[in-house]
This record gives structure tokens, C-alpha cells and sequence, in this order.
């Protein structure tokens, strides 16, 4: 019986519990569609010619940092969309400035203001403040001009041709302390064969000489004998 009553309450509570967070949810909805709002849409363009003006064959810049803050504050808002244009849905009506961060090797064509500190470290170019009423559209362009490629490229093409011309230069002392070098250890082994061969030829002489000495010898020794033998036997 005990475990009746219990089961029933549960269920009575879970029940009353549902019900009291539906109705919550559709208040806090109704509240929060009552609240003015508006749209902030931001274009940015890669003004090649850098004349700030945004022509047909100019493309969109996507991923790059931009943000909206209202006037009083300086939290940053992110867009929703970063596709075709960032895109800010469902802003409460106020004054906003509405932002970009200037990133290294590009400069701001349009609006063209001077870029400031944000507080936190980074530059940016703003519009505004911009008064954002009820159910309306702001939309704003910046455009950025590339201006670091074309340094880059000369400075990579003198350091390329000094790199070139530097080992040209030691290559050719290379070259040449080379051949020196080895001209001099040539003449240097045919100074030392030259040696050798005057050695050998002495030492060939020298044996020659020797040689034929020897044999001098034993021929007077062969005809002592000779002669020797032939006066005994005529005894």
C-alpha cells in the first residue's frame, strides 16, 4: 500500500514538474521575442587596386576577425555566419561600433579611418557608433589592400641573387685552390718518382758492379785450379 502512494506522488511530481517547465519555456520565449532586434551584416572586400572602392571583380575576405560592441562597452560580439559576408542575426537594438582587426601585411582601404587599439593588443578600423533600430539592416564594407607581397618578393629575389653570386664566388676560389692544388701535388709525385728512379737505377748500377766483381774472382779462382791440376798431372 505504502509503495502505491509512493509510486502515484512520484508520478503526480514528474508531472507538475513537466508542466511548470513548458510553461516557463514559452514565457522566456514570449519575453525574448518581445525585445526589439536587429541585423548587422559586414562585407569585406581584398581591394586589390586599393582605391577603397569595391569593384565587380574584388572578392569577399572570409575568416577574417571582425566584431560589433556596443557603445558603452567593449565586449565583442562574433558573428553568426562568416559565409557570403558576416552575419549578425537577432541584435538588440543600440549603438554599436562595428569592427575589423588589421592583419600584418594589409592595410584598411575603406573606411579608410586611422586603425587604433582596442584595448587588448589589437588594431582595428571601426564604423560607428551605429544606431541599430527595430527590424532594421545595417551594412558595412572594409576593404584591405595587400601591401607586403610585392616588398617580400623583391627582398626573397636580392637575397636569392646574392646567395647566387656568393657561391659563384666561392665556387670559383674553390676552383681554383683546387687546381692548385692539384697541380702542385703532381709536380710534387713526379719530383718523388723522379727520386725513386734515380735510386734504383744507382742501386742497379751499384749491383752490376758488385756483380761482376764477384764473377772476376771466380774465374782467377777456376784457373788457379785449372792450372794447378794440369802441372800435377804432367808430374
Amino acid at each position: 500500500m505504502k509503495k502505491q502512494i509512493f509510486s502515484r506522488t512520484f508520478a503526480i511530481f514528474l508531472a507538475i514538474s513537466f508542466l511548470f517547465l513548458n510553461i516557463s519555456g514559452v514565457f522566456v520565449n514570449q519575453v525574448q521575442a518581445l525585445d526589439p532586434t536587429g541585423t548587422i551584416i559586414i562585407n569585406k572586400f581584398n581591394d586589390e587596386n586599393g582605391d577603397g572602392v569595391w569593384d565587380d571583380d574584388e572578392i569577399l575576405l572570409i575568416s577574417y576577425p571582425v566584431f560589433i560592441s556596443l557603445e558603452d562597452s567593449e565586449e565583442r560580439i562574433n558573428p553568426d555566419t562568416a559565409t557570403n559576408g558576416s552575419v549578425f542575426n537577432n541584435v538588440p537594438v543600440g549603438n554599436y561600433y562595428i569592427c575589423e582587426e588589421i592583419q600584418e601585411g594589409w592595410e584598411n582601404t575603406k573606411p579608410g579611418t586611422e586603425a587604433f587599439d582596442w584595448g587588448d593588443g589589437t588594431m582595428v578600423v571601426c564604423y560607428g557608433p551605429e544606431a541599430l533600430a527595430e527590424g532594421e539592416t545595417i551594412e558595412v564594407d572594409f576593404g584591405n589592400h595587400l601591401i607586403e607581397i610585392e616588398e617580400e618578393e623583391v627582398s626573397e629575389t636580392t637575397t636569392t641573387t646574392t646567395i647566387a653570386e656568393e657561391e659563384e664566388e666561392v665556387s670559383e676560389t674553390t676552383t681554383t685552390t683546387t687546381l692548385a692544388a692539384q697541380v702542385t701535388t703532381t709536380i710534387a709525385e713526379s719530383i718523388s718518382e723522379e727520386d725513386e728512379l734515380e735510386e734504383d737505377l744507382e742501386e742497379t748500377e751499384e749491383s752490376e758492379e758488385k756483380t761482376s766483381y764477384d764473377w772476376n774472382w771466380v774465374l782467377i779462382a777456376l784457373l788457379i785450379i785449372v792450372g794447378g791440376a794440369l802441372l800435377f798431372s804432367k808430374k
